[in-house]
């Protein structure tokens, strides 16, 4: 009663800029979180029981509060009505963010984060805003939820190693604290018994095409190169001269690992890739590799 009293600031009412974006994702055996904001991001494994008993859109919705909480701890905004926009894959659970009023019978555990999420905004008096974005867009926190079978420092350098757009200064991964876990713990039991078989793993699209990741049970899986950096050039160059000058109109002094990058670019561009998909793998830090498209399509089109 004391705050109806005082009153309710407008800042907790009317729309506004966000002061911290965040994202998360989900997959069958866990969730993740990053916000380019404060640098932090976070994984946390699900357990056999937890992994069976939440649905897949309920783990998306448990990763959007899990997420908006451990970011507000880390959010050093001076700002004493902060704003929060929160980024997930999940339509439902972008729209289950902005409700409270779930059925305590029928959904139990969602009735139970929305309160905690709603009590933690209160606390904060924060506004929260919730937004959709296409699931091939959301690399960080896909492999953030995904790739368990990669030490934190393997996945950190992994993510900056193919996006100029971060750096381990960035990036950095921290535990999900006990209260936290104890929370999820907690929502277990609320969650009715579902007569599901525990799913394999799968990495994210990320890791398994990158970093060789290929095993059917995920319990001792490694990271392998098939390629080294030393060695491509010179079996790039071996191939060349095998093939000869006369099949290829060029010799193995001009080529070397730059064309293997602007060919797979232009592959990706004709297979009508994302132009963001095609810098992340290719690690473009601009779009500078449409220049090296054009010039390819007037070499295929020359004389016709």
């Amino acid at each position: 009663f004391v705050q109806a009293k005082e009153g309710i600031s407008i800042n907790r009412l009317v729309f506004r800029k966000p002061t911290l974006h965040n994202f998360s994702d989900a997959s069958e055996w866990g969730i993740g979180g990053h916000s380019p904001h404060t640098g932090i991001a976070w994984r946390y494994r699900f357990s056999e029981g937890q992994h069976l008993k939440f649905t897949l859109n309920c783990k998306e919705y448990i990763g959007l509060v899990v997420n908006s909480v451990i970011q507000s701890r880390f959010d050093t905004t001076d700002c004493p009505f902060p704003c929060y926009l929160d980024w997930s894959d999940s339509t439902s659970a972008v729209g289950w963010l902005r409700k409270s009023n779930f059925d305590t019978d029928e959904q139990p555990v969602h009735n139970a984060v929305a309160r905690y999420h709603a009590r933690h905004m209160m606390g904060l008096k924060a506004r929260n805003y919730s937004q959709h974005m296409l699931g091939r867009d959301n690399v960080v926190t896909d492999c953030l939820s995904r790739d368990f079978h990669l030490s934190d420092a393997q996945l950190i350098t992994m993510l900056t190693s193919i996006d100029d757009s971060l750096s381990p200064d960035m990036l950095k991964i921290v535990q999900v604290p006990d209260d936290l876990i104890s929370w999820i713990s907690k929502l277990e039991r609320f969650a009715p018994d579902r007569l599901e078989s525990p799913k394999a793993p799968i990495p994210s699209a990320l890791a398994a095409g990158l970093s060789g990741w290929s095993s059917s049970s995920g319990s001792n899986t490694t990271m392998t190169f098939s390629w080294t950096d030393s060695a491509a050039p010179d079996d790039t160059r071996s191939a060349v001269a095998s093939i000869g000058k006369e099949k290829l109109g060029f010799t193995s002094d001009e080529v070397g690992t730059h064309s293997v990058r602007s060919s797979l670019a232009m592959l990706m561009y004709l297979a009508k890739e994302p132009v963001y998909t095609i810098m992340l793998v290719g690690r473009w830090s601009s779009n500078a590799f449409l220049n090296y498209i054009e010039k390819q399509v007037k070499e295929f089109t020359r004389g016709v």
